[in-house]
């Protein structure tokens, strides 16, 4: 480790870590939700302070990202730091305060404290610690602090959109300090089954949608087996109601339900694309339809603005920005990262897919936590949080030198 090097670790405040992460958590920034424009207000205040330049990039009406440039010397890289504010809705389960920013045996709990304020916090650190430290860089540092991932990511495409761009980009999210360098697309689709309603005493002529959408998920889930071509990786029934007409009225359970709506998450593999993956399923809708006489089945993309699909994600590990990070993880830990090719890495989606395709950077995902990602009881080693601000801070000391 070079002195300039330990001039940066030692300006990192790890109390001063912890307040942030824990003025983070204490703001419900869940997606979509006011507190999204809330935490996006602290965050442009606490990066002034910084001495950063900031500006409010308005992505709907009163919901913006937070752009913050420290400007370099000129004559080097550019070097994008992104990570997103908000969060999930807490499910049922908790035993702490999911809001609460609780501390507790070496962790912090909270609801997105993994995915990923965490990371989040750890990008300002280590940006932070470079000023403190009175390193001037040759290049720039860009802090993206974006609206929207968990909606498909529509906060950086937005940003590209303004035509943000570097020469790399590193990603914070949850990766348990590994280096995340491929994981699949990301695509949903609503499926509607149609079928024929009549009295219970008479079921035989009638068809039932929520027992026909049975065998769609059934024949969904035989058709991702080893034997078949895959046109997907993955796939979740993420929400599915049933009941009469196109109003799913629930009210009379002795009627056969005539309609029922499913919604899909799929995970696709590389050289898919959101039509290839709705025309597989549609091959598969078409078999049952003619195995079921009378069972109609309609499919359709869920579409911008409720939801932005993600194209599959990777970067070849020769990649400089990729070297980079995994030599400051072993500069700071000792030991290598290892590289995450494996579930449940693989099976993510994350804004990585829009920097790398619609923004044509390379890049790589590397943050802290992810073992209890959107779990009851959330939670992340605050160590692991201050080693990724060490990893993020020496990182851009070499690209942006």
């Amino acid at each position: 480790m070079s002195e300039q090097d330990k001039e940066v670790i030692r300006a990192i405040d790890s109390r001063e870590l912890v307040d942030l992460f824990r003025s983070l958590v204490r703001i419900p920034s869940i997606s979509r939700s006011k507190e999204e424009t809330e935490i996006g207000l602290f965050l442009k205040d606490y990066l002034e302070k910084m001495g950063l330049t900031v500006s409010l990039q308005e992505v709907e009406k009163e919901r913006f990202n937070v752009i913050a440039t420290l400007k370099g010397l000129g004559g080097g890289k550019t070097l994008l730091l992104n990570g997103h504010m908000d969060v999930n809705s807490p499910g049922a389960g908790w035993t702490k305060d999911p809001f609460g920013g609780i501390v507790e045996d070496g962790y912090m709990f909270g609801m997105g404290a993994v995915n990923m304020k965490g990371g989040d916090t750890a990008l300002l650190m280590a940006v932070q610690a470079i000023k403190k430290a009175g390193i001037s860089l040759r290049g720039d540092v860009i802090l993206s602090l974006v609206v929207g991932e968990l909606q498909g990511g529509i906060g950086t495409l937005r940003m590209l959109d303004h035509g943000v761009r570097a020469d790399a980009f590193v990603l914070a999210e949850p990766s348990e300090l590994l280096l995340i360098t491929r994981h699949t697309g990301m695509v949903h689709i609503h499926i509607t089954t149609i079928g024929r309603t009549c009295h219970i005493s008479s079921k035989e002529k009638g068809i039932n949608a929520i027992e026909s959408m049975y065998d769609v998920i059934q024949n969904l889930e035989e058709s991702s087996g080893d034997n078949n071509p895959k046109f997907f990786e993955r796939m979740n029934v993420g929400s599915i109601k049933g009941g009469l007409s196109e109003e799913y009225h629930t009210w009379r359970p002795s009627l056969l339900a005539d309609y029922c709506t499913a919604t899909f998450d799929f995970r696709i593999p590389p050289g898919e694309t959101e039509e290839t993956l709705l025309d597989g399923v549609r091959r598969i809708t078409e078999k049952i339809k003619a195995k079921k006489p009378g069972v109609n089945i309609k499919t359709e993309l869920v579409t911008p603005p409720a939801y932005y699909h993600m194209p599959p994600f990777g970067v070849s590990e020769n990649e400089e920005i990729v070297k980079l990070v995994k030599g400051s993880h072993s500069v700071v830990t000792g030991k290598e990262p290892q590289l995450a090719d494996f579930p449940p890495f693989l099976f993510f989606a994350s804004d990585a897919s829009h920097l790398s395709t619609k923004g044509g950077m390379p890049g790589v995902i590397y943050g802290p936590g992810g073992e209890t990602v959107s779990q009851p009881d959330e939670r992340i080693r605050i160590d692991d949080v201050l080693t990724a601000t060490k990893v993020y801070a020496l990182t851009t000391l070499r690209f942006c030198s």
